[in-house]
């Protein structure tokens, strides 16, 4: 039982990338409100239909209206971007929660495994099998027992 809890801890770190390239989206539909993709949709309409505008002015004939047209663009190209900052930083933000807390659980795991299992052997293998008796010795730590692979020997 031993060997499939640290087999199945071993396997769980790797798989935190992963678990986080499935959640973030569910994530981010929950946290990123409908109000926000409302407004972010018609700032997004309001540019397109201020940069038509733009270019039906000619620069030359109108230049101080084409200007006046060009700072609304600026500004409501900022308001956007702002919009999409707010949303990288919570989302960074709460990346690094998950990633922190799913490193958290795998490691208190791995101390729990150690502490609480540590005279247990993982494996055992035949005595013959052992070699020098100094390198049983380290195979075996803390267990003890020529012939066994122990918690912490395993985890290393």
């Amino acid at each position: 039982m031993l060997f499939y809890t640290i087999l199945m801890l071993s396997f769980a770190r790797p798989m935190v990338p992963v678990v986080l390239r499935v959640l973030l989206p569910l994530i981010e539909m929950v946290v990123i409100s409908k109000k926000l993709k409302m407004q972010k949709k018609e700032l997004q309409i309001d540019l397109k239909q201020k940069l038509e505008d733009q270019r039906g002015i000619n620069m030359m004939d109108e230049f101080a209206k084409y200007a006046r047209l060009q700072r609304k663009i600026d500004a409501v190209k900022d308001e956007i971007q702002k919009m999409n900052n707010s949303t990288s930083n919570k989302m960074l933000f709460i990346k690094s929660i998950i990633t922190w807390t799913l490193r958290l659980v795998i490691g208190f795991s791995f101390l729990y495994v150690v502490f609480f299992h540590k005279h247990e052997a993982v494996l055992q293998y035949p005595k013959e099998w052992a070699g020098p008796d100094i390198l049983a010795k380290i195979v075996a730590f803390p267990t003890g027992e020529i012939g066994a692979v122990g918690g912490v020997f395993w985890l290393i």
